[in-house]
């Protein structure tokens, strides 16, 4: 598929596929990542991923071309390709995005699936295929499929047509291009008709009022206070990607410091009808730890000796027995606040701030400033 600019064609996106035209063979590949790079067109690899298997073979592809800026993760049938665009957008993160900050492009259905969890994707540049002369449908009705993209959780959308949609009138959008088409005369491809790309209202990134912060708060406690209770059914693991974002905190779960920061602060958001987001940073895909965390918290330190519930204390000095993090569930002091921790398999239990000489920070989430 291929982006466009005025000048001309923008970016191409090369299909990796079993297509008769493709064969997933490396030297159709090099061919045209040759043409491309002659015309000064930067190009990715795409392709139209059915399991977590594809997305990994898409990805190393991508860390195996120099010049490619992007990828494209071919995203359709959710339910019965038995996808979880939890792990696929938490394995999207940890390996391409957030290791090479570069984007991710993902093609899907003009009407994507409904409940299948788009907010784990929420990163990725959404392309409804409309497809006019396949099926007008969509077409017709593509402002609610846009709406509808960004009611299922999506933040980028756009649209994407085929080689054989009229330029004319539908310029300045993605449009196919399939590899056996072997376009080579580029200044066809040029934009002559601007065309907006639609863009969801802007999150609300103010703090939330002070009822709201309440009622968080109120609910982190309850659910830390509750996993302390039943500490036994709490085993440490490190591993990726953390599971039980959904169970209560009475329920078995395997998990470690910052996985279970974030579930405190899932169940929170659920419970008390005001979700913030990820203090990981990673959309609650189940992915990312006290890293992660600290790039996502570090702008708003919490005033010093004036700690709030909720408040996240990393511990990242050099020289410590590990990194670690806890979160606050008692307003005070250095000395009085009372912190939540989960940082061996005998907790999640109460801390003191201080308890450890490796203190780094500590942050608050912005929603709650």
């Amino acid at each position: 598929m291929a982006g466009q600019k005025a000048a001309g064609m923008k970016w191409a996106a090369l299909n990796l596929g079993t297509d008769p035209c493709v064969q997933r063979n490396p030297a159709v590949w090099d061919l045209r990542r040759s043409q491309y790079k002659a015309a000064g067109i930067p190009v990715g690899p795409w392709m139209h991923c059915h399991s977590m298997a594809d997305v990994e073979f898409l990805i190393s592809v991508g860390e195996s071309w120099p010049e490619a800026q992007f990828i494209g993760c071919n995203i359709e049938d959710v339910v019965d390709d038995k996808l979880s665009l939890q792990a696929v957008g938490g394995y999207l993160l940890d390996f391409w995005v957030n290791k090479y900050e570069k984007p991710v492009h993902m093609p899907t259905l003009p009407w994507v699936q409904n409940g299948q969890g788009w907010q784990y994707v929420d990163f990725c540049y959404l392309a409804l295929e409309m497809f006019p002369e396949v099926d007008p449908r969509y077409l017709q009705g593509w402002q609610r499929c846009v709406d509808h993209a960004f009611e299922e959780g999506a933040k980028k959308v756009t649209l994407l047509f085929s080689t054989q949609s009229p330029r004319s009138v539908y310029p300045n959008v993605a449009h196919c291009l399939y590899t056996a088409d072997n376009v080579n005369v580029w200044p066809e491809w040029k934009d002559s008709v601007p065309q907006p790309i639609p863009k969801p209202e802007g999150p609300d990134v103010s703090p939330l009022p002070p009822n709201a912060k309440k009622e968080f708060r109120d609910q982190l406690r309850r659910y830390c206070l509750v996993a302390q209770k039943y500490d036994k059914n709490w085993h440490y693991t490190q591993q990726r990607p953390y599971t039980g974002l959904g169970d209560p905190a009475s329920d078995t779960h395997y998990n470690d410091c910052s996985s279970y920061v974030a579930i405190a602060y899932w169940k929170a958001g659920r419970n008390s009808g005001h979700a913030l987001s990820d203090p990981l940073g990673y959309h609650y895909t189940g992915w990312g730890n006290t890293g992660s965390a600290y790039a996502t918290l570090k702008a708003h330190k919490a005033p010093k000796d004036k700690y709030r519930v909720g408040d996240v204390a990393l511990y990242l000095e050099p020289g410590g027995p590990g990194d670690h993090m806890t979160v606050c569930i008692k307003a005070g002091t250095g000395d009085t606040s009372v912190w939540s921790s989960f940082g061996t398999e005998a907790g999640p239990d109460e801390r003191q701030l201080h308890y450890r000489s490796d203190l780094t920070g500590v942050y608050r989430h912005s929603a709650l400033l």
